[in-house]
């Protein structure tokens, strides 16, 4: 269990510092106007990826729910109870900043 967290921890802090630079590289490259508010990249990070595991899991959410599909409330992932949909969305939201790396690699 302890290393299943341990590598659930180093993904996480893995794919907040690849947001982290990706969001400084497009700050970067727009303007802001001196009065604005110049918000951390971590935070935007952490912002960005928190919205897209929303997204992820609403878009699930919406997906069983149109299929009819039975969906356990909980399972054990790793020792620790947790919805399946979140934890897929949790997984998928991790994955995604390396995905979009690929994909500009292989010229898409």
């Amino acid at each position: 269990m302890i290393i299943h967290s341990l590598c659930f921890i180093v993904l996480l802090v893995l794919s907040l510092a690849k947001r982290v630079v990706s969001r400084k590289q497009w700050l970067s490259n727009i303007k802001n106007l001196p009065t604005d508010p110049i918000p951390s990249p971590l935070s935007q990070a952490l912002s960005d990826m928190l919205g897209t595991a929303g997204g992820i899991y609403l878009a699930l959410l919406m997906l069983v729910s149109f299929l009819k599909i039975e969906v356990p409330s909980m399972v054990d992932i790793f020792g620790m109870e947790i919805e399946p949909l979140a934890f897929i969305s949790i997984v998928f939201t991790l994955v995604q900043p390396y995905v979009v790396e690929i994909k500009q690699y292989w010229g898409g």
